[in-house]
């Protein structure tokens, strides 16, 4: 799960409209490339001389025929490739089935983002997505130069989709469950009649899969490990980088043990283990709950601010299940408006949620306080809803697929229940028991006990964790790093889930290895990383000025806040935004443009004018991924001048005094 960070969607607004041609006129961005992905003859050269890795303990070598029978070609891209950025795309074609020989094929769709190098090394990057089930190229093709863009400065970075997920074919998405996700949204359903109705859906997706002839026992990361090298082979790489996030990890393991022959380096972010079991993962959610509110607890003013937070955040827990809360979220995707029902559960559900995200942790004391005093449950709106939401970017029967076979065939329903039974209040949130019945439903067979055991090699691993992630714990991360005969592990102090992407000095130091796995990485800037900088009440806004030819605007600006780029200042915690800049278009362009931009379902609604010594400004209201903004336009010489400012609803009408209206009183062009 990732947020869409609001300075981003600022950000991006602001270079859309400095574009001289208004937005309905805008040139759409280039068509994706739909050429063939050939190697050139430097592509098939072996990368970097690396020791050969010595065998790891994996299964009997599969039969020839299972790379042979692989095969690629091309196709027009699933999706619209970054605007700047080439890339080519295509289908891998492989046995559905390798252990029982069938005829069946499926369809693995591929994106290769073409590195901005003119002269790219011969070892690309291949990314492995989460989940089980996450759909990678749905999911990262529109944010790829933001987060995958500087690996791929001196390499081809490759993005494909597991098989049962995304574009591939067959696809094991669940229409059933988003659907029930969405009926039960507003609603406040009892445990065992929720978990049947979940099972009941569940059911439903199986036997549809079924009857279109998927063979669940074949959906698995041994299968997908093959897929993996097939992919290279067919690529004409003869050796690659393997870089995998949350599961992806689990599915690199895998790789490692079985066909390491083809792997440069490996990178592992946010571990799981081969060996972790499904019933550990509530000890692991505890154990970073209690993380967290040490850390409030040790920061001087976050306990100041909100003392005693882990008692307030459970006895909101109690209430909200006795006397639920009913809110509204509006997708930013389909511009549709959601009641969200806030019950204990889901509060419980919104912080395991919040503790992926590195941005977000700051923010949770000061949300859980404000919800306890009935004062804004924006934040935890939002996340109650993308525990709902996220599915439909998620291949459900392709995760089911994989737990039931790799994991929970491990374990007896008695450890399961044991798990819920130990932490009762994460029962609603998780409830390993409900694994007995649909893994006994789903027909995907067990594993070989290889898959149960941790995976030893001597391949060049770097290995990153997170103090509180929620999910794939440091401890997870430690446990592999020590089999692994080359590895390097880093942990980040204050980090959530996905670490790599997060940041100057985790991007740094993955950049880094990929340059040369066998060096240690310097990892100097982790020791400079603090624990969260916690949200509080800030006290009076210190103002100053500024000119920048850039956005052709002087004005003030908030002392303290970070300017991230030219005309955007964000508060520290990253929930407030201050964007400033003029624009060659006139106002009522601006108000289009800022409805299409932001997925506005109407214009931004006219709350007046305002005075200042130098304009008349023309004042309107939105919101801005749920959030309220205040909007500022005027006219000067042709162009148009604009404020806005989005904050959370607690900090709106402090901000519009103390911010926006002193920024409409300074602001003028240059």
């Amino acid at each position: 799960m990732r947020f869409r960070p609001l300075a981003a969607v600022l950000i991006a607004a602001l270079l859309s409209a400095c574009n001289p041609t208004p937005a309905e006129n805008t040139p759409a961005p280039a068509e994706p490339t739909s050429a063939a992905v050939q190697p050139t003859a430097a592509d098939q050269q072996a990368a970097d001389a690396t020791a050969a890795p010595a065998d790891a303990t994996r299964l009997p070598d599969a039969p020839a025929s299972a790379v042979a029978s692989a095969s690629f070609e091309q196709a027009d891209c699933m999706f619209e490739a970054p605007e700047g950025r080439e890339v080519e795309c295509g289908y891998l074609t492989v046995p559905e089935n390798r252990a029982t020989g069938g005829d069946r094929t499926i369809r693995l769709a591929v994106g290769v983002f073409k590195s901005a190098s003119t002269s790219p090394k011969p070892d690309p990057i291949v990314y492995l997505e989460g989940g089980p089930g996450g759909n990678a190229l749905e999911n990262w093709s529109e944010a790829f130069e933001r987060v995958f863009g500087p690996f791929a400065e001196e390499r081809d970075f490759i993005i494909f989709d597991q098989r049962g997920t995304g574009y591939s074919e067959p696809k094991l998405a669940c229409q059933e469950s988003i659907d029930l996700g969405y009926e039960l949204l507003d609603k406040q359903v009892p445990l065992e009649e929720s978990n049947q109705r979940s099972f009941e859906a569940l059911a439903a997706c199986n036997k549809r899969l079924a009857a279109e002839g998927v063979d669940f026992s074949a959906y698995n990361s041994l299968e997908s490990a093959a897929d993996l090298d097939a992919l290279r082979d067919a690529l004409g790489f003869e050796q690659w980088n393997v870089y995998g996030i949350s599961y992806g990890t689990r599915l690199a393991l895998t790789a490692m043990r079985e066909h390491p022959e083809g792997i440069r380096s490996v990178v592992l972010d946010s571990v799981v283990p081969v060996e972790s079991n499904e019933s550990e993962l509530p000890n692991g959610v505890a154990t970073v709950f209690e993380t967290f509110f040490a850390g409030c607890a040790a920061d001087s003013a976050c306990n100041e601010a909100y003392p005693n937070l882990e008692d307030t955040f459970y006895t909101l827990v109690d209430t909200l299940n006795a006397e639920p809360v009913m809110q509204q979220w509006t997708d930013s995707d389909d511009g549709k408006t959601y009641d969200v029902l806030l019950t204990g559960d889901s509060l419980i559900g919104a912080l395991f949620f919040s503790l992926y995200q590195t941005t977000v942790i700051p923010l949770m004391p000061r949300a859980i306080a404000s919800a306890a005093e009935g004062a804004d449950y924006a934040l935890l709106t939002q996340l109650a809803y993308l525990q709902t939401s996220q599915n439909k970017s998620f291949s459900i029967g392709m995760y089911y697929s994989v737990r039931c076979h790799e994991e929970v065939a491990f374990e007896t329903p008695e450890q399961l229940s044991a798990a819920d039974d130990e932490f009762p209040q994460l029962r609603g949130l998780f409830d390993m028991g409900t694994y007995t019945p649909v893994c006994g439903a789903w027909n995907a067979g067990a594993a070989p006990a290889v898959e149960n055991q941790p995976v030893t090699s001597d391949l060049p691993t770097l290995v990153m964790s997170g103090e509180y992630d929620p999910v794939t714990p440091p401890a997870d991360a430690k446990k592999v790093a020590d089999t692994l005969e080359r590895s390097f592990y880093v942990n980040f102090t204050g980090y959530g889930h996905g670490v790599s992407i997060d940041g100057d000095c985790a991007v740094g130091i993955t950049t880094s290895f990929f340059e040369d796995p066998s060096a240690q990485p310097d990892v100097s800037c982790v020791d400079e990383l603090a624990g969260p900088e916690f949200a509080v009440p800030e006290g009076p806004i210190a103002l100053v000025p500024f000119e920048d030819a850039t956005i052709g605007m002087q004005g003030v600006a908030p002392d303290g806040w970070e300017q991230s780029s030219p005309g955007t200042w964000v508060r520290g915690a990253g929930d407030a935004v201050l964007l400033q800049f003029s624009a060659p278009r006139a106002p009522a362009d601006m108000l289009d443009f800022f409805t299409e931009q932001f997925k506005l379902s109407a214009a931004p609604e006219a709350a007046g004018e305002y005075r200042s010594q130098r304009y008349t400004w023309s004042l309107y209201t939105l919101n801005v991924d749920n959030q309220p903004g205040n909007l500022a336009l005027v006219e000067d010489g042709g162009t148009t001048l604009v404020v806005l400012v989005v904050a959370p609803p607690i900090d709106s009408q402090e901000l519009y005094d103390t911010l926006f209206i002193p920024a409409l009183d300074a602001a003028q062009p240059l």
